[in-house]
């Protein structure tokens, strides 16, 4: 069991942190293990099989992403073992630095790693009987021959900003909610020495990440991921429209540093082939994002299973936010599931690129107070109340009433005030409601507007489809959603936008016909058939369309939904955004009248 988090940063001694570097040139491996404050360090040479070491890694990966999804989790871990100690056999040939990893005597191992080593999974390793990244804190740092772009440092202030982006998928049922749990997580989090504002985002598009991704501190990603063995610059996130790519991170790559954090939990986004010198760019997801300014990357190796995989996340971040290193809050949270849930492939799949001994979140519980109890806190607070003997006079006979004289201009004073309070708050009240039609009346224009350019947009799709002789048809059971955010909270708004459709598609009863918005969706469909490019399927034409319209202004958000049904303007609702509770905690009240409404028109 480690230590608490504030002791073991004071006492972390060198010796605790072992440096493993590794070169291999001309089918030579130059390798030496050495501790950071030893003056004299040792390193051996050798030539190593290199095709041995190479047909046994991709023996490992096959077997872990054949073992994915599978319930015989314990054989195919016992089994992956035995690759580990063949693995461990072939690469170490020093018996000195052999003994030095069978001994473990060290808590943390950096992986210092020539870029042609880096497809090895080093992590997956068994000097003995266990993995290696099941007993010591492990991360990788790359050497590498690549050109660096010029990238500005990011620090850390009191206030992180942390994008958190998920996959609203039916195949990915935990990744929605894995998004969702690290919102809610997150947004409940304060302390005295730091503060962290998250974002949470299930359907950003690529041009929108490419454009903010920079801004962030920290970023999880929960959802699909693109692997090319043959071309690794097309491997990337899938986001709602489209793939966010190599190519994407190399071409915002430069200035301004890339979140300084990133946690993929997607299949395969911490993997690589076996590196090749004529790649002028960068050479795998990893690559670019640590080029680009990323200092800390956890991702799989192979494919994950979807529960496992939220479980590690949630473990993680546990870990993570009670202060421990990088590298110790990830070893422990395999630690913990593999007892609560046995030995499972799934805990070893990510790892860790980065310094394992960073600590992003400080916690010093040393100047800790103690909370005194109601009773003390009673005493404290509240002294004894003392009352003072006043004097009363006293109105007898005729000057009975001579008090009310002395007072009348106060009484007058304190009347006069109370009438232009009165008259403040109904000239206020008239203002609010004339405000409120003025809103209605300017959420029905666009409204109109918006339904306008769809209907022109459907009128252009289906005249394409008559040319082209594609079928179109409707369907009475399907809703489609169009949504047009205030540009000035953009990411308020979409906030406001993800808690409102994940209601509807889980309550409304209606079948969503897109997650993204109709207009976008038609618009899309038009230039690719322009284009040249002939769909398989035509767009469903929706019987219900629904218009989300959100204005901001000094008071707060402002949301309006209207419900069309061809020409006829079914019902519209108009709500405000509750500036002081979370987004995602309004959602349901956001959407309860008008999932009613829906459900009524089935």
């Amino acid at each position: 069991m480690f230590r608490s988090m504030s002791q073991r940063i004071r006492s972390m001694k060198n010796n605790d942190i072992l440096i493993l570097k590794a070169i291999h040139h001309h089918n030579h491996l130059y390798i030496g293990a050495v501790y950071p404050d030893e003056v004299i360090r040792y390193f051996d040479d050798y030539p190593v099989p290199l095709d041995q070491i190479n047909a046994c890694c991709q023996k490992m990966i096959r077997h872990v992403n054949q073992s994915s999804g599978k319930n015989k989790s314990k054989t195919d871990y016992k089994e992956l073992q035995q690759y580990g100690q063949n693995l461990f056999n072939l690469v170490f040939q020093s018996k000195e630095i052999k003994q030095q990893f069978i001994r473990k005597d060290f808590d943390y191992l950096i992986l210092d790693l020539d870029e042609s080593l880096l497809h090895i999974p080093w992590e997956w390793m068994c000097p003995a009987e266990n993995f290696l990244c099941m007993d010591v804190c492990m991360g990788r740092k790359i050497m590498t021959r690549q050109t660096m772009p010029e990238i500005k440092p990011r620090s850390l202030n009191k206030t992180i900003e942390m994008l958190i982006l998920s996959t609203d998928d039916d195949d990915l049922e935990q990744a929605s909610s894995e998004g969702e749990m690290l919102f809610n997580s997150v947004s409940r989090l304060n302390h005295k020495d730091f503060k962290i504002k998250p974002q949470y985002d299930p359907y950003i598009q690529k041009e929108t990440l490419m454009t903010e991704i920079k801004s962030f501190d920290w970023l999880h990603f929960a959802g699909h991921a693109e692997y090319h063995d043959d071309d690794s610059s097309k491997n990337g996130w899938q986001l709602s429209d489209g793939f966010f790519t190599v190519n994407d991170i190399d071409q915002i790559s430069g200035g301004q540093a890339m979140p300084l954090f990133i946690y993929a939990n997607a299949c395969q986004t911490a993997r690589h082939e076996v590196f090749q010198n004529e790649n002028k760019g960068s050479f795998h997801l990893v690559n670019a994002f640590l080029r680009a300014g990323v200092r800390h990357y956890i991702g799989p190796v192979g494919r994950i299973q979807d529960t496992p995989a939220k479980m590690l996340s949630e473990t993680f971040y546990k870990q993570f936010f009670e202060g421990k290193t990088i590298g110790q809050a990830l070893t422990e949270s395999r630690k913990i599931l593999a007892q609560q849930y046995g030995e499972d492939i799934s805990w070893i799949n990510m790892i860790l690129y980065g310094d394992p001994t960073k600590q992003y979140v400080s916690i010093d519980n040393s100047d800790s107070k103690t909370i005194p109890s109601i009773e003390q806190k009673e005493k404290q607070d509240f002294p004894p109340i003392t009352r003072e003997k006043r004097e009363f006079r006293k109105y007898t006979g005729t000057n009975k009433f001579e008090w009310i004289k002395e007072i009348r201009h106060w009484i007058v004073f304190v009347a006069l005030i109370l009438l232009a309070c009165i008259a403040m708050i109904m000239i206020n009240r008239y203002s609010l409601d004339q405000q409120e039609m003025d809103y209605r009346t300017y959420f029905d224009q666009r409204a109109d507007n918006i339904f306008q350019k769809t209907t022109q947009l459907y009128e252009e799709y289906i005249h394409l489809c008559k040319k082209h002789h594609l079928e179109h048809s409707e369907d009475t059971s399907t809703m489609a959603v169009i949504f047009h955010p205030d540009t000035n909270k953009n990411d308020q708004s979409r906030m406001i936008l993800n808690a409102i459709i994940s209601e509807l598609i889980d309550h409304c009863g209606m079948k969503l016909l897109d997650r993204l918005s109709y207009d976008i969706v038609l618009t899309t469909a038009i230039q690719k058939i322009k284009s040249g490019v002939i769909p398989k399927t035509t767009i469903l034409h929706p019987n219900y369309l629904l218009i989300i319209d959100i204005f901001s202004n000094k008071k707060g958000i402002i949301v309006n939904m209207r419900c069309n049904q061809a020409d006829n303007i079914l019902f519209s609702e108009f709500a405000t955004i509750d500036p002081k509770t979370a987004i995602l905690d309004q959602k349901v009240k956001l959407t309860h009248n008008i999932i009613n409404k829906l459900k009524s028109l089935r």
